[in-house]
């Protein structure tokens, strides 16, 4: 998020599809107000939140779990210039669940990650999703990734990772941590292939 990038001139998706997308940013992140970890915590978790004993694998509607690697990026700016998000490219290596179908083994789906707001008592002030981050997905890298998929906007939405760089799952956040150090984690320290035959027989 600190390396600049610069704004595109031309745009792949649809223009409905963009519409779509802008809309559901401008929602949970194009506020009228600068963003601070109290306004930004209406629509997100922060990192390190703990809501109880949580399955591993979270369960929610729309889910894919697969394999994939980030191969690349560009930053959007909506339509209404007040929201700014990421669309990351993610080349599906393995899949074990998709209740949509929208993703396939050797095809890029698109993850959108929000980004910051355009907005504050100054024109142009931009702010940006303002908890500190030890733990996020980074291009170049590959993971096991939970995904909630929008079907309008055909875009997906990160639940949960877990850095598959080196070959074995790593846990990529907070809660991970806790759950490696207590010794409950059923997936952290498999190797992809021990991973990939377990996920198999799950789904």
């Amino acid at each position: 998020m600190r390396t600049p990038t610069k704004r595109s001139d031309t745009d792949s998706i649809p223009l409905s599809v963009r519409s779509i997308r802008d809309e559901y940013f401008d929602r949970i992140i194009g506020h009228r107000e600068v963003l601070t970890p109290e306004n930004a915590s209406r629509h997100f978790i922060g990192e390190g939140s703990f809501l109880g004993e949580q399955p591993e694998i979270l369960e929610f509607p729309n889910r894919a779990v697969l394999i994939g690697t980030f191969s690349s990026y560009k930053s959007v700016l909506s339509a209404s210039g007040r929201a700014i998000y990421t669309e990351a490219a993610i080349r599906v290596l393995e899949k074990f669940e998709d209740v949509s179908g929208a993703s396939q083994p050797g095809v890029d789906i698109t993850i959108a990650l929000a980004g910051g707001t355009v907005s504050g008592s100054e024109a142009g002030t931009i702010s940006y999703l303002t908890q500190p981050r030890s733990f996020f997905v980074q291009p170049g890298k590959t993971y096991l990734f939970v995904l909630g998929y929008h079907a309008v906007g055909d875009f997906y939405m990160v639940g949960k990772d877990w850095d598959l760089s080196d070959g074995t799952a790593r846990a990529n956040s907070s809660l991970d941590l806790r759950r490696q150090g207590a010794g409950t984690s059923i997936l952290i320290g498999l190797t992809r292939a021990q991973l990939v035959q377990s996920l198999n027989k799950r789904f």
